[in-house]
């Protein structure tokens, strides 16, 4: 199962886009909004084209149709309108087109191809999303009428439970602590001989993070592991980026499975308008820059003409040539449609591809412009000539859309 859902729109607006692979996971639901059709679940998953994915439909509901027609003339009727809807969207006529396909599946297992891939696909739209308890629920996690019924699985979240109330409890003792004059005098002489140059308000940069003393400020929690349900350490610390926010590093080690995560979280309020960071890479140098990127953001390179989504690979804190890395990886192991599966001219265009990125990464193609557009304003590129302004970084402040502010769940919110 990946980190997060995963919702894709297509919009299907000419013959080609039929031939279009589909992915989709057992647990997804597709739903054809212009004729109001949807398959709540895919019952064993499937990998087809949008023209392979739609006659399966209508096979579907044309089975039994001759039968149904003697017993029940008003269903018949009315799953006959539907058929005949999704034969004229086969037909692919003008006054159908252009209509789109929504595959939402909470696993994140679903996918529809790019044929433009690497480049940008204006008529696919990829969203990332956290799941809700009720679809953890639905694929299969432990529900609380099996927990009920199974003795050690209750068992065990009693035990979660005494553990978390205990944890609660030693919170609150040390919250209503009252310190003495010894306790004073202690935290004072600890304090005596730190470095603060050094130390930027949290961690100590002068040092690897395997170097750190760490054992004050780490926080160690029990949680269930997303893979095997077994219980796993997620350790968390606060640091604060120089010049920039505060944040939280995460990461999640399962000894059972091996399952492991890491995930980085900003603190601190939402800024008040969304904020757009442009650098011109062009030397060697620049591509050592720090560089913060939140789940939030995204990710465009202009020479390639590549866009990543947001959501896609989550926060991290690297540097250019890191991130550049990330993306390389990425495409690498999580691109299906690379292979048997497509056609020579489609591999010939994603090894160039591949190519052209790995020597940016290198930084034997330069200049190059990389584009960080973030609507929470959760993003930071290192300004190395800090506090003059930085010649290569372009830094842009604009008010959001409204349909930024639908997405982020801004529009609900109240202030």
């Amino acid at each position: 199962m990946a980190d997060h859902g995963v919702k894709f729109t297509l919009k299907v607006s000419k013959p080609e886009d039929f031939q279009r692979m589909v992915v989709a996971g057992m647990y997804s639901s597709i739903f054809i909004p212009e004729i109001e059709f949807e398959v709540p679940k895919v019952p064993k998953g499937m990998v087809t084209t949008v023209q392979g994915m739609m006659e399966t439909f209508r096979d579907d509901l044309e089975m039994n149709q001759e039968e149904r027609k003697a017993i029940d003339i008003d269903l018949y009727s009315k799953l006959q309108a539907v058929i005949d809807k999704i034969k004229l969207l086969e037909s692919c006529d003008d006054s159908v087109l252009p209509f789109h396909i929504i595959v939402n599946d909470p696993s994140g297992n679903s996918f529809i191809s790019n044929p433009f891939a690497p480049l940008i696909d204006v008529n696919l739209k990829e969203e990332h999303y956290v799941r809700t308890k009720e679809q953890m629920y639905e694929m299969g996690f432990v529900s609380d009428k099996e927990m009920a019924e199974n003795p050690e699985l209750k068992e065990n979240f009693q035990k979660m439970e005494a553990d978390r109330q205990a944890f609660e409890d030693k919170l609150k003792k040390v919250k209503n602590y009252k310190y003495t004059d010894k306790d004073t005098q202690a935290l004072m002489k600890k304090m005596q001989g730190v470095d603060k140059k050094k130390d930027a308000h949290k961690l100590d940069y002068s040092k690897t993070v395997q170097e750190q003393e760490l054992d004050s400020r780490l926080t160690i929690i029990e949680v269930e592991c997303y893979s095997c349900g077994k219980k796993g350490e997620l350790k968390t610390v606060t640091c604060e980026i120089p010049f920039f926010k505060e944040i939280v590093l995460m990461a999640f080690n399962c000894d059972q499975c091996g399952y492991r995560n890491t995930d980085v979280k900003i603190c601190g309020q939402i800024s008040e308008k969304a904020k757009r960071i442009t650098l011109y890479a062009t030397t060697r140098e620049d591509m050592d820059r720090d560089i913060f990127k939140s789940d939030t953001a995204t990710v465009k390179i202009k020479e390639l003409d590549f866009e990543m989504s947001p959501g896609t690979l989550g926060s991290f804190y690297t540097t250019v040539e890191g991130i550049l890395l990330k993306i390389l990886e990425d495409i690498k192991e999580n691109n299906p449609f690379v292979g048997d599966s497509s056609s020579p001219e489609q591999t010939k265009k994603f090894n160039e591809f591949l190519d052209r990125l790995e020597k940016m990464r290198n930084g034997e193609i330069l200049p190059f412009t990389l584009e960080i557009d973030d609507p929470l304003d959760n993003c930071f590129i290192l300004n190395p000539f800090y506090p003059k302004e930085d010649p290569n970084v372009l830094i842009e402040e604009y008010e959001r859309t409204d349909e930024q502010k639908e997405e982020l769940g801004l529009d609900q919110m109240k202030v």
